[in-house]
C-alpha cells in the first residue's frame, strides 16, 4: 500500500545498528530502501525530503537505541466542524 512507510520502516530497522555505530542521535532521510542522507536535525531532513520528494511519502527517523514515544492528549485536537 504506497505511503504506508512500511518499506521504509524495514529498511531502517535493518540498517539500524550499522547507522548507530557512525551517526547516533542524528536524523535519517529514507526513501524506499535509499537512505537518502544523514542530518544534525529533523527539520533539515525533513525540508531536503520535501525538496526531493514533494508530497510523496517519506521517513525522517532518529538515529537512536531506543525511541521515545510520544503522547499527545486527546484534548489537544480540536475538530473542524
Amino acid at each position: 500500500m504506497p505511503g504506508t512507510l512500511n518499506e521504509e520502516v524495514a529498511y531502517f530497522t535493518e540498517k539500524k545498528a550499522e547507522l548507530l555505530k557512525i551517526h547516533r542521535g542524528q536524523f535519517a532521510l529514507i526513501k524506499g530502501r535509499d537512505l537518502i542522507g544523514v542530518y544534525k536535525t529533523p527539520e533539515r531532513a525533513y525540508t531536503e525530503g520535501v525538496m526531493r520528494f514533494g508530497r510523496d511519502s517519506f521517513l525522517v527517523q532518529q538515529i537512536v537505541e531506543h525511541e521515545q514515544a510520544e503522547f499527545v492528549p486527546l484534548f489537544a485536537y480540536r475538530a473542524n466542524l
